[in-house]
């Protein structure tokens, strides 16, 4: 059972290294802070921060591999 958790907000970090080729490499990082709402379990806060920084993730790396780079 997950232990019940004060916190009125929660902080998410993503990163992700990508090779390039040819000894080179891209890092991209993502990262936001989202509130807790009234009634809203900390599981639920962190979820929904994962999903959109990952979502961000994802498509700047799409964005950088269709350029390329």
């Amino acid at each position: 059972m997950a232990k019940p958790r004060k916190a009125k907000e929660v902080w998410v970090s993503v990163g992700l290294t990508l090779n390039l080729g040819n000894y080179e490499s891209a890092r991209l990082d993502a990262g936001m802070t989202v509130p807790i709402e009234e009634g809203e379990e900390y599981e639920d806060g962190f979820k929904k921060a994962w999903d959109a920084t990952l979502a961000e993730i994802e498509t700047q790396a799409k964005d950088l591999k269709a350029k390329g780079v």
